[in-house]
């Protein structure tokens, strides 16, 4: 089977039950898991049992810092501290390519930084349940002829 190389970007990224777009200030994101063993009792058979693994995940990323944005991303953390909101992230938009949803914790993210310097800013929301992955049909390249 031959290698994809899948890029992210361009992409998307919203949040919100009425989506708002925030992937013009997002430089870097991703869904990533957290696989943990879970314990396993020692019985006197073989083979031993296999250890149930829990998956956890979380949405991550920087985005560009924009706390005088009233509209911006900061403010939109700081106004949904602690809250679970849906999300949507498409990590490109070209056809075939998953959409992954779901409803993360939003957390308030860091205000400022270097004086004069372009700031990005990381966030790390938790997410509730698995994500959903969901794959749009490729459309043929020929199927315009």
């Amino acid at each position: 089977m031959p290698v994809t190389d899948a890029r992210v970007g361009p992409g998307t990224l919203t949040f919100g039950s009425s989506p708002l777009d925030f992937s013009c200030q997002i430089s870097s994101a991703a869904l990533v898991p957290d696989n943990e063993e879970g314990e396993v009792t020692p019985t006197l058979c073989e083979p031993k049992p296999v250890a149930p693994v829990t998956t956890t995940w979380t949405l991550e990323g920087s985005v560009v810092q924009d706390f005088t944005d009233p509209a911006g991303f900061q403010k939109y953390c700081f106004d949904n501290n602690n809250t679970q909101q849906p999300f949507a992230y498409a990590p490109n938009t070209d056809a075939g390519t998953p959409t992954f949803t779901g409803v993360c914790l939003i957390t308030a993210i860091q205000i400022g930084g270097e004086v004069t310097e372009q700031v990005q800013v990381d966030f790390s929301f938790q997410v509730k349940d698995d994500p959903i992955w969901t794959t749009t049909r490729a459309i043929p390249k020929d199927a315009d002829k």
